[in-house]
């Protein structure tokens, strides 16, 4: 075989190719917003505590609950973090008893992203004021399952800067409250 003309066969095969070639070009745009999304859920069954005592002279127990989770899917902007806060909205909490929550972190292996630090040592609830329980989150999503998301505990108790002298049930054996809980996820100033 003539190697020469074998040759000459591949540069003109590769030059047919290179000029047969058109490119191309098309601009487009991708866009991320920044959003926030927050979702509270209970299980196995919604928030209920109830106070009690033991017996004849004993203190008045406290009552927890760590039933609700809050669910986050956040996208910030560069340099931007978030936060939870929360607040009771629509009803007073029992006078001579103090509401408190507080939140662990969000560790769960199907979740990614920054969720901020909770506030380990908790809050105690305040009728209409916002206050952090979750603070610095950035862009993340703390699963959608069940039990994931940051765990709320909260604690109902007596007032122990009023003792008793200001605790009283409603007439007959008592009365049940509703009160609302307000979580907010808000952009940090």
């Amino acid at each position: 075989m003539n190697y020469a003309l074998l040759f000459i066969l591949c540069l003109g095969l590769s030059i047919f190719k290179s000029t047969a070639a058109t490119i191309v070009y098309d601009n487009f745009s991708v866009v991320i917003p920044a959003f926030a999304y927050i979702k509270a859920t209970t299980t196995p069954s919604s928030v209920s505590m109830t106070l009690t005592a033991s017996g004849a002279g004993a203190k008045i127990s406290t009552a927890t609950n760590s039933n609700l989770y809050l669910k986050v899917t956040s996208i910030v902007l560069p340099g931007k973090s978030r936060r939870i806060t929360a607040k009771v909205s629509n009803s007073t909490i029992p006078t001579g008893t103090l509401l408190k929550v507080v939140s662990a972190d969000c560790s769960y292996p199907a979740t990614q992203g920054d969720f901020g630090n909770a506030v380990l040592s908790g809050i105690t609830l305040i009728k209409d004021v916002d206050q952090i329980i979750v603070d610095g989150i950035g862009s993340c999503y703390t699963g959608t399952a069940t039990t994931d998301g940051y765990n709320l505990t909260f604690t109902w108790q007596p007032n122990d800067a009023y003792y008793y002298t200001m605790l009283s049930t409603g007439p007959g054996t008592g009365y049940m409250i509703s009160l609302t809980v307000t979580f907010t996820l808000s952009d940090n100033p």
